[in-house]
């Protein structure tokens, strides 16, 4: 029982017993009752009006006891009601514990068998992969024998129909008439003279094949003039045939004797052929070989040689276009129009042509906010030749350089040189660097940076230029020492690598375009400029 609905119950018995108990019915001692007649009565009253005080406050007390017993009696209740039913949810909670381990145990079971039976499965499926290996191995190999031996079959079958038709020819050549005798020998000339060509084209080939093969070549030759020489034989004995066709009988068993002889040479000089054919595609084949190794050898050998820079920039100078970008701009006091040109040189990739500049030689600025332009128009020229076809891009490896778009074939017709961007642009530890549409030059160390692979440092000072001195800035183009172009300047310390030609697209800047349109892609730039570190900035 619960110790607090105990004391509870103490309390409530010992009022009962104090509110029960009458008080006023205590007699006095006998031996005293004389003595004390008229205190006692006083005493009684007193006691009397004591006694109603004190059951006035005993059933007040009573009734506020019963009061809260009710209320313990409430709150025990619904304890208990409350303790049954956690109870009959314990129960209940503890069947569907039962149940679920009942149910894990089973499902524990079950896994060790499915996993039991899986490795079962998985050890036959394995030696039954082996098997199928091993059978479609062999299966294979008998396909190939039997492909060969079909293979065998038909060129034996084939040799045999050949042979069997030379022999009936031979036949039928030997009673033929006069007549026939002369187109054969006719036809034996024709035989010879194109045999005699052939040896001729091969010899003409074999002049042109490199020394290395020169002993083949004399094989080869030994057993063209062995094959010339039976083709000759082979020719004195059909004379012969001829003659002693009109001879008796037994001269014909001879020739009989001699048509078998002449058929097996046939079959030995059509092996030899065959043979001088198989081994002839052998030397052009690595003829070709040798002629592509050369050619990579000496491009190679050409990248590995450096230029003089004052070549390199006569060439330059011999094949600089003009670059003219118009646009328009409204200021305070209206429109206003912008040019600028700018000579440069023309690059490729597997994209097309292009001619390339720095942003500061046009009439736009990358910054925020951006001055919005319009009616831009682009044109490169070379001796009045009008070579761009497509608006101006800015470029994805960086969006200072701007790339317009180069006709390929008017760049060749006008004789123009194309730059092919540097495939090993650290070949040499140097570079040569071109400013000012050819104003200047100089040749300047460079170095990787590691945190910036795209980019390579330049190394700061001073170069010689046409006239006096000049240190590297922003737009000077920087080819390597092998005359192909490394990359764009594109501020005072750092060079761009362009190993590529890419666009960002949607950089396209024309005539349709409005002063809005351009303010946002020039600032849309600046945010991608702003993405680099402050050095390269």
């Amino acid at each position: 029982m619960n110790r607090t609905l105990l004391l509870i119950m103490c309390d409530f018995l010992l009022l009962n017993l104090l509110a029960l108990t009458r008080w006023e019915q205590v007699e006095p001692p006998v031996e005293q009752e004389q003595a004390q007649i008229e205190p006692a009565e006083k005493e009684e009253e007193e006691d009397k009006e004591e006694n109603k005080d004190m059951v006035g406050l005993l059933k007040a007390a009573l009734e506020k006891e019963s009061m809260a017993r009710a209320e313990l009696e409430k709150r025990l209740q619904f304890t208990e009601t409350n303790f049954e039913s956690q109870q009959k949810a314990m129960s209940q909670l503890e069947k569907t514990r039962q149940g679920l381990e009942s149910d894990l145990n089973k499902n524990q079971a079950a896994y060790q068998k499915l996993t039991q039976q899986y490795s079962t499965l998985d050890t036959a499926a394995a030696k039954s992969r082996q098997e199928a290996e091993r059978l479609n191995t062999e299966l294979t190999e008998r396909q190939a024998e039997i492909q060969m031996k079909i293979r065998d079959m038909a060129m034996l079958e084939q040799q045999k129909n050949k042979a069997l038709t030379t022999s009936s020819n031979l036949v039928e050549q030997l009673n033929l008439s006069e007549a026939e005798k002369k187109l054969a020998e006719e036809r034996l000339k024709k035989e010879l003279e194109a045999a005699k060509a052939e040896r001729e084209r091969i010899l003409a080939d074999k002049d042109k094949l490199l020394s290395e093969k020169a002993m083949q070549m004399a094989e080869l030759q030994k057993e063209k003039d062995d094959s010339e020489k039976r083709v000759l034989a082979m020719a004195g004995e059909v004379q012969n045939l001829n003659t002693q066709i009109k001879s008796e009988k037994e001269q014909k068993e001879m020739l009989n004797q001699n048509v078998s002889e002449l058929r097996k040479q046939v079959n030995i000089e059509r092996a030899e052929k065959e043979k001088i054919q198989y081994r002839t595609e052998r030397l052009t084949a690595g003829f070709e070989q040798l002629a592509v190794k050369s050619k990579e050898l000496t491009q190679e050998f050409r990248e590995s040689i450096e230029i003089n820079p004052n070549r390199m920039v006569n060439d330059f100078l011999s094949n600089r276009v003009d670059v003219t970008i118009q646009a328009v701009s409204r200021g305070l006091f209206g429109f206003s129009d912008r040019t600028k040109t700018a000579s440069t040189l023309l690059a490729r990739d597997i994209t097309g042509v292009y001619a390339l500049l720095h942003v500061t030689d046009s009439p736009f600025n990358i910054s925020r906010p951006a001055i919005g332009m319009e009616k831009i128009n682009t044109t490169v020229n070379k001796k009045s030749r009008e070579l761009a076809f497509r608006p101006l891009e800015f470029l994805a490896a960086d969006p200072r350089i701007i790339a317009v778009p180069v006709s390929e074939t008017m760049a060749t017709l006008s004789g123009i040189k194309i730059y092919n961007l540097s495939a090993n642009p650290f070949r040499f530890p140097a570079a040569v660097l071109i400013g000012k549409g050819g104003r200047y030059f100089g040749e300047a160390q460079f170095k990787l940076d590691p945190n910036n692979p795209n980019f390579v440092k330049v190394k700061g000072g001073f170069f010689k230029a046409l006239r006096g001195e000049f240190s590297p800035s922003s737009g000077d183009l920087v080819l390597s020492k092998s005359g192909e172009l490394l990359g764009v300047m594109v501020n005072s310390d750092y060079c761009v690598l362009l190993r590529n030609l890419q666009r960002l697209p949607g950089s396209q800047l024309n005539e349709t375009f409005r002063i809005s349109d351009t303010k946002r892609l020039l600032e849309e730039l600046k945010l991608r400029l702003e993405k680099l570190p402050y050095g390269l900035q």
